[in-house]
């Protein structure tokens, strides 16, 4: 039975195993070690890639930061750059 306040997530037996390495590792439950990296990870600079060039402008500059090309808003973009930052080798 789940505590209360808790519930499960399904994961890999070997991203399970590196979890609980590391939250071992600081003494920690895997739960407080995830909590932990999420904060990290959203106290980071949200640095994502080069805004593309808008191609229906003349003036050829990037992208304003509010609109983006292929339908992907920068903080998606950012997102997805702090996801790969959390990748496991």
């Amino acid at each position: 039975m789940t505590k209360p306040g808790y519930t499960h997530i399904i994961v890999s037996r070997d991203l399970h195993k590196v979890l609980k390495e590391r939250a071992e590792s600081r003494r920690q439950s895997i739960a407080k070690y995830i909590e932990d990296v999420v904060s990290e990870c959203d106290s980071m600079p949200r640095y994502g890639p080069p805004e593309p060039k808008n191609p229906r402008s003349n003036r050829g500059g990037p992208a304003s930061s509010s609109v983006s090309g292929g339908g992907v808003s920068t903080s998606a973009r950012a997102y997805a750059g702090r996801v790969r930052l959390l990748s496991l080798p």
